[in-house]
């Protein structure tokens, strides 16, 4: 009977074959350890070297460590050679290697390439035998290193983020990445690193267009399916959360020009086609104003006065929703949600609102935070949500038992130590430090996400924010790929935005004091009758509780018209009754020609 194994290979070749990387590298280290052991041997010995012999003997064993260790390294990391006829499965590592075991692919010009030979000296100066090379993940392209790999030698050594972190730190800094930046991926159960400068994200994500509601109904139907996108995984799949689903609030945290404003936006124009009423308070006071006109939009806050105004509309909103449907609830209706519209509220720039509110209203500044805290925690059953975005999560700007509340935390560009540490649970800190670390000044609308699923399980993502157009942005300015794709978004979608609701506002008033109260706006209220049709009322003089007071009144009838006796409590209008008199006197100048 054959012997099963003959059939596995023909009969190995008898010709000589040249040896490779781990057969060389065994024959060094067993020539180095003989010459050091004989440089050892005759040290003080009579020898026909006579003076010379102390130091040929330490030349000897000075040569011989050398060249046992670097024979130990290639016997180690290097490949055998394979015999023809013999299946090459049979030997593991491949390639024709040098002292580090590289296979010959990696050479340029007879050389082994600049790059790889600096990440292995890196490698092996920092860790030594804790990493061996990954050869099959080691790419030249163009004579530029692409890519490349390691191995940990003891299983469980990269579940230490310490360890993820210092190993990124020596690496990733080791060559540039002179085509991106370099990306890690850490493989805690294979116990293996993966460095790419090949990016998987497009340079522009451009959104697709997105489904329009048509109708009230239409939206309060399409709630319960929708999910909004915030860019293209690495993967090329959407990232996408279901505020109705387990995502109701949503963070978005990153200093100036990491992409937050831009990402923002694009997320808004998903709310409005779906057909969301629109709450916005402006902490610049100039990025959502032009949002103003725009269908589905309720309210837009620039200044505090208003933004305290536009919160407070929120919570009243939210607070009517929960009394009717708690009589409905009593009165057997179990559907009572489903007909509700539902809402979002934007915070954005929140961190100079806070500042100046605390400036402003050092005693009750806290009821305006009290207002954003109840929306949080109860909103979600009402379909009220929230986006709060910011560029520092200071305690006083995002309190520590809101970041419970904002199942979905981004940050757009590098994150700083300060939002590292409040937005991204421990638990995966050091992934997220280390997926935004890859994060560069060149990679625009580049941002990580921490999420947290309904399981309780929180992961982090990298991912390209889509460039979407919206209202506030200029297409003729773009470059004919962007144009291109935003004239049909802007046909397709936005132009198709149906005005379902009228705007709301609250009537520019001084309050009346309550029984037995001192009036404090006696003068203000006096000056403001006298003036007549010039009157107006200076809202910085109220304060937040005042504020709290006035009355909300819908602007607009079904196509859009100011209703009769309303525009004077319009901001978009001349006669607003809270905005500049128009008979302003004092230094006022113009610098226009006409």
């Amino acid at each position: 009977m054959n012997d099963p194994l003959d059939d596995m290979y023909e009969e190995p070749s008898r010709d000589w074959i040249f040896p490779a990387g781990a057969d060389r590298g065994f024959f060094m280290m067993g020539t180095g350890f003989g010459a050091a052991l004989y440089g050892i041997s005759t040290i003080g010995a009579s020898t026909i070297l006579g003076p010379f012999t102390i130091p040929v003997s330490a030349a000897l064993v000075a040569g011989g460590m050398v060249m046992t260790d670097r024979g130990y390294r290639a016997w180690r990391h290097g490949s055998r050679a394979v015999p023809s006829g013999v299946p090459e499965d049979m030997f593991p590592m491949d390639g024709d290697m040098d002292m580090y075991g590289a296979p010959q692919v990696l050479y340029v010009g007879g050389k082994l390439h600049a790059d790889v030979e600096r990440v292995l000296q890196v490698a092996e100066s920092t860790f030594g035998e804790d990493l061996y090379p990954v050869w099959s993940e080691f790419e030249v392209a163009d004579g530029v290193l692409m890519k490349y790999g390691f191995r940990a030698a003891k299983p469980g050594y990269f579940t230490d983020d310490g360890v993820q972190k210092r190993v990124s730190n020596k690496l990733l800094n080791a060559v540039e990445a002179s085509k991106g930046t370099w990306n890690p991926e850490f493989d805690v159960k294979d116990d293996t690193l993966k460095v790419s400068q090949r990016s998987s994200f497009p340079k522009i994500a451009l959104p697709p267009h997105w489904k329009v509601v048509s109708s009230e109904q239409e939206a309060r139907d399409f709630y319960p399916d929708f999910e909004y996108e915030i860019g293209i995984g690495p993967d090329g799949a959407a990232l996408k959360f279901a505020p109705g689903n387990g995502f109701p609030h949503m963070g978005m945290y990153g200093t100036t020009g990491g992409g937050k404003s831009v990402t923002t936006r694009a997320i808004v124009e998903q709310f409005r086609a779906a057909g969301f009423q629109m709450y916005f308070c402006d902490g610049k006071g100039t990025d959502y104003t032009s949002m103003m006109r725009e269908k589905g939009v309720i309210a837009v806050g620039s200044t505090l006065q208003e933004q305290v105004a536009v919160v407070h509309m929120v919570r009243l909103e939210m607070n009517r929703r929960r009394i009717e449907g708690a009589k409905k609830a009593k009165a057997g209706d179990a559907t009572w949600r489903s007909h509700q519209t539902p809402l979002v509220l934007i915070l954005d720039e929140f961190a100079t609102t806070v500042n100046d509110m605390k400036s402003k209203y050092p005693k009750t500044f806290k009821a305006f935070m009290g207002d954003i805290a109840a929306i949080l925690k109860v909103g979600r059953e009402m379909r009220c949500h929230v986006i709060l975005a910011t560029q520092d999560m200071k305690a006083e700007t995002v309190p520590s038992d809101w970041q419970a509340m904002l199942a979905v935390n981004v940050c757009m560009g590098k994150p700083d130590n300060m939002i590292l540490n409040k937005a991204f649970p421990e638990a995966i800190r050091g992934q997220a430090r280390l997926k935004g670390d890859t994060i560069s000044k060149k990679t625009r609308g580049r941002g990580i996400v921490a999420v947290t699923k309904a399981s309780g399980e929180v992961t982090v993502e990298l991912f390209q924010s889509y460039y979407s157009y919206s209202p506030a942005e200029d297409i003729s300015i773009q470059s004919g790929e962007v144009q291109k794709s935003w004239t049909a978004f802007k046909s397709v979608v936005t132009d198709r935005i149906p005005r379902l609701y009228s705007r709301v506002w609250f009537k520019p008033a001084y309050p009346e004091p309550e029984d037995g109260e001192k009036d404090p706006y006696a003068k203000l209220r006096e000056k403001f009758e006298a003036d007549g049709e010039d009157g107006r009322v200076d809202m910085e003089e109220l304060d937040v509780l005042d504020i709290h007071k006035l009355e909300f009144v819908a602007l607009e009838d079904r196509d859009g018209n100011v209703i009769n006796g309303r525009g004077v409590f319009d901001p978009l209008n001349d006669a607003y009754l809270a905005g500049e008199s128009l008979t302003a006197s004092g230094n006022t100048f113009s610098a226009s020609f006409d």
